[in-house]
């Protein structure tokens, strides 16, 4: 009577574990796939960027400027410094 009452439970017990070890799977290879696309990334991301100054002569004239006009393709506007020393944009 107790080897009957056993003999279903292996089956089951059976796809259990093979679900579990596709399940273990899938997310092995899924984990790698993270792992070799995080390498990509960061390899990629580094270039030969080199910080320079944009207005080389700027700093040590800094207290002097009382306005900086930027002007590009799409548009222009002016940066002014008021009599407190803060920095607005007159046009906005």
């Amino acid at each position: 009577m107790n080897t009957s009452a056993k003999s279903p439970l292996v089956p089951v017990l059976e796809r259990r574990i093979r679900a579990l070890a596709y399940l273990a799977a899938v997310t092995g290879l899924l984990v790698v796939f993270a792992i070799i696309a995080q390498w990509q990334r960061t390899s990629a991301g580094h270039t030969a960027f080199e910080a320079v100054s944009m207005f080389p002569g700027l700093e040590g004239k800094a207290e002097a400027v009382a306005s900086i006009e930027v002007e590009s393709r799409s548009g222009a506007f002016t940066v002014r410094r008021d009599a407190a020393g803060k920095w607005t944009i007159p046009e906005k």
